[in-house]
């Protein structure tokens, strides 16, 4: 009969929650490279006021050169589309609410990174939804897979909206990780 491994997640960190005045971006530095994989949870809200929801990305190690590339399912209020891109200088990976959306509305979004330390390149996958949950109600969801052309292991993890605007006070990250043991 075969093994069954058991798998264990820890929290890395402390859970960063975003203070009044809000935060440009959401940083995970010093990641250990003793775990197996990574997962990264977020309950967050853009700061940007325009339009109803804003798109969510990220970039590894600090990373802005053209070493990323997504491909997903899109599905929204207005309809499905599938969303591709390659050499792109981040990962756009999900979705927020932004001010305009209802008072206390945030995105939630989960992101799988395995084998984030080889030596091999870095694929993930991300599942992300937001709604406006107001008046000319909008939603969105994005399943998303990315890779990050890159040999060496993640170290940080930067999580930043896609106008710029940063996020609002109370959106929420935690990164775990995982070993199998």
């Amino acid at each position: 009969s075969g093994s069954i491994m058991a798998t264990t997640f820890v929290k890395i960190g402390n859970t960063v929650t975003v203070g009044s005045g809000g935060t440009n971006s959401i940083d995970f530095t010093s990641i250990p490279s003793t775990y197996t994989d990574l997962q990264l949870l977020l309950s967050v809200r853009t700061a940007t006021a325009t339009y109803q929801i804003d798109q969510i990305k990220l970039r590894f190690n600090a990373n802005s050169s053209s070493a990323y590339a997504y491909k997903g399912a899109l599905a929204s209020s207005a309809g499905a589309t599938a969303d591709n891109s390659a050499g792109t200088d981040y990962w756009w990976f999900g979705f927020a609410p932004r001010p305009q959306a209802t008072a206390n509305a945030f995105g939630n979004t989960s992101i799988y990174i395995p084998n984030y330390a080889s030596s091999n390149y870095k694929p993930s996958l991300s599942e992300s939804i937001a709604a406006s949950n107001g008046s000319g109600d909008y939603w969105y969801l994005k399943l998303s897979y990315g890779n990050f052309a890159a040999t060496v292991a993640i170290n940080q993890i930067t999580i930043y909206s896609g106008d710029a605007g940063g996020f609002s006070q109370y959106s929420t990250a935690t990164l775990y990780g995982i070993k199998n043991s």
